[in-house]
C-alpha cells in the first residue's frame, strides 16, 4: 500500500511491530479523530513520504518520528495540542511549507532542524517557548511573526537562517538564548546585537 489511514490507536516506535515495514513503504499519511499518537522514529527515513494530514486530537508525536523524511514537502496537522519529541522533522530537506495549528507551549527542540527548503512556517500563538536548534540552519526561512505571549527563543534556534532580516519581538519575551540568531551576515547581525545583549 501507498498510503494509509490511521483510523484509532497509534503508532509505535520502530521494534518488533510489523507496521514499522509497511511504514516505509508509505507516500501519504492521513490519520482521523481516534489517532493519539505517532511513536519515536516511526516513519524515520522514509524517503516516499510526500504528505501527511492529521485531522484528530493528536496527543503526542515521538523523537525523531519524521526525521530525513526527504520526500515530504509540507504538512497539515490542524487544531491540536500535543506534545513533542525532539527533532521531529529534522532533515527533511524537501520541507516547505509547515502548518503546526496547536495549543502546545513549546515547539521543541530540533523540531525542523536542518530543512533547507523549509520557508514558511506559522508560529501557533499559544507558544511560550522556541526550543534550542528548533529552526538550525533553516536556510530559506522567511521572517518569523512572533505572538505576544512568547516568552523565550532557545539557544541557536535560528541559527544559520539566512533569510530572516528585520525581526519584531514581543512584550512579553524574557529570554533570547546563546547565538539564536548567529549566522547573519554581519551588518544584519549587528541589528540584533543590542537586543541579544539586554537578555
Amino acid at each position: 500500500s501507498t498510503s494509509e489511514s490511521v483510523s484509532k490507536g497509534g503508532w509505535p516506535s520502530p521494534g518488533n511491530d510489523t507496521r514499522i515495514v509497511d511504514a516505509m513503504s508509505l507516500s501519504s499519511i492521513s490519520g482521523g479523530a481516534g489517532l493519539k499518537t505517532l511513536g519515536d522514529n516511526v516513519f524515520a527515513g522514509n524517503t516516499k513520504l510526500k504528505t501527511i494530514t492529521i485531522n484528530g486530537p493528536l496527543e503526542s508525536v515521538g523523537s525523531g518520528t519524521f526525521k530525513w523524511c526527504s520526500g515530504l514537502t509540507s504538512f497539515n496537522i490542524p487544531d491540536v495540542m500535543f506534545e513533542q519529541g525532539a527533532y521531529t522533522f529534522a532533515l527533511c530537506d524537501g520541507l516547505k511549507t509547515a502548518n503546526v495549528n496547536t495549543t502546545a507551549k513549546v515547539l521543541a527542540e530540533g523540531f525542523f532542524y536542518d530543512c533547507e527548503q523549509l520557508t514558511t512556517v506559522v508560529i501557533p500563538a499559544s507558544v511560550e517557548k522556541i526550543g534550542d536548534k528548533c529552526f538550525y540552519n533553516c536556510r530559506v526561512l522567511q521572517t518569523p511573526v512572533f505572538n505576544e505571549g512568547l516568552k523565550e527563543i532557545g539557544n541557536q534556534a535560528y541559527f544559520s537562517c539566512l533569510k530572516i532580516r528585520d525581526l519584531s519581538f514581543p512584550a512579553s519575551l524574557e529570554k533570547i538564548g546563546d547565538n539564536a540568531f548567529d549566522g547573519y551576515k554581519y551588518n544584519v547581525r549587528n541589528m540584533f546585537s543590542e537586543i541579544i545583549r539586554s537578555y
